[in-house]
């Protein structure tokens, strides 16, 4: 006797007292059913018959329901709603069996109605700031890890105005080349301040004075 045709009674004894053994039926036939047996570290209750494991829903629709599921395709809980899921393992809707509950669907659709943060973010129609995620505002950036996500160009040009603010902060208020240390209430880079240090009060404020008007760096101007 082949191994198939040795696991089949197996399958048979489970399939016919399923529901009555290991099912939790109390909210009716419109209601969830929930598998009273294990469940996985993802929250989906799961079966061993014959020495393989099954997610309970799946044995469910293939076996005791007798249904199909196309080939790639992934089998959804409708039951799955904004109101109680907690889009995690601890999601009590993925221990339903309830073969009215369940549906197959491509792999796409079923991540684009679902409530994992991905999916989320792909319904958003509208960026963090209230900017419209339009043809011509959006950019696609590819991440190292797989996935695309989408970013506002307004959001985008905006950050720049701002990394570009920091920079010309950053940078000595003297020579506007170096970067000035990071105490608070420092104006000038190292060599500017040794500039500063060298020369008298007066000249310096002679020389920061020919600066501002002709819009020249320090050191250039020390050195002429």
């Amino acid at each position: 006797m082949s191994e198939i045709d040795q696991a089949i009674p197996k399958y048979n004894k489970v399939v016919s007292t399923f529901y009555e053994d290991r099912v939790d039926r109390t909210e009716g036939p419109d209601g969830c059913w929930y598998f009273k047996g294990s469940s996985g570290s993802h929250g989906y209750g799961q079966i061993r018959v014959a020495s393989r494991l099954w997610l309970a829903h799946r044995f469910v629709w293939l076996f005791v329901e007798g249904r199909d599921i196309p080939e790639g395709w992934v089998l959804d809980h409708k039951c799955h709603t904004d109101s109680g899921c907690t889009a995690s393992e601890e999601c009590r809707h993925r221990r339903c069996v309830n073969p009215n509950h369940l549906e197959p669907m491509t792999l796409a659709r079923n991540t684009s109605i679902g409530h994992s943060p991905s999916a989320k973010a792909a319904r958003q129609t509208h960026c963090l700031h209230g900017h419209e995620y339009t043809d011509e505002n959006t950019l696609y950036h590819q991440r190292k890890r797989g996935g695309t996500e989408r970013i506002c160009r307004i959001c985008a040009r905006e950050k720049m105005r701002h990394v570009k603010a920091n920079q010309v902060r950053n940078k000595c208020q003297h020579c506007g080349i170096n970067e000035k240390p990071k105490e608070s209430g420092v104006m000038y880079c190292l060599d500017c301040r040794e500039l500063k240090n060298s020369m008298s009060r007066q000249a310096w404020q002679n020389l920061r004075a020919s600066q501002d008007t002709l819009g020249t760096s320090g050191p250039s101007v020390a050195q002429s």
